[in-house]
């Protein structure tokens, strides 16, 4: 992840925050679980249904908001342990990248050959970032 990403994760959730905003002021309740109880008081069935429709809207919504808020606050964490993690995998499988430290007895061949991968793997995960990214969000 970088810096644009933690963006997108702050536009996200105040995307999901507004949403339940509406919800909350449309229905004057405070939480989905209030909207059953306005559902039995409506008259007609299809009324009944978007009641009930938008209250498991509202929970995925709530569940989502969750899970972004914790990589929000984690966020630092998270990236540091996914680059010393891919960075500590390629030195424990083909050892140091800087020639420097490579010793005697090192395939030079080998260790090319692993830096190449390492980077070919990060540039595939930005690749893939980048188009998750620009995938637009669907409420189910």
């Amino acid at each position: 992840m970088d810096v644009s990403e933690h963006g997108d994760l702050l536009t996200l959730e105040a995307n999901l925050q507004t949403q339940i905003e509406t919800w909350q002021a449309e229905y004057d309740v405070d939480s989905p679980t209030d909207l059953p109880t306005q559902a039995a008081k409506t008259e007609t069935a299809d009324e009944t249904r978007s009641i009930l429709q938008t209250a498991r809207e509202w929970e995925l919504v709530a569940y989502r908001l969750d899970i972004v808020d914790d990589a929000i606050e984690n966020y630092a964490t998270y990236t540091r342990a996914a680059a010393m993690s891919t960075a500590q995998t390629v030195t424990d499988r083909f050892g140091p990248e800087d020639p420097d430290e490579w010793g005697p007895g090192v395939d030079v061949d080998k260790q090319i050959t692993a830096t190449k991968r390492h980077y070919s793997l990060t540039n595939r995960r930005r690749s893939w970032s980048t188009y998750a990214r620009s995938q637009p969000f669907v409420s189910t």
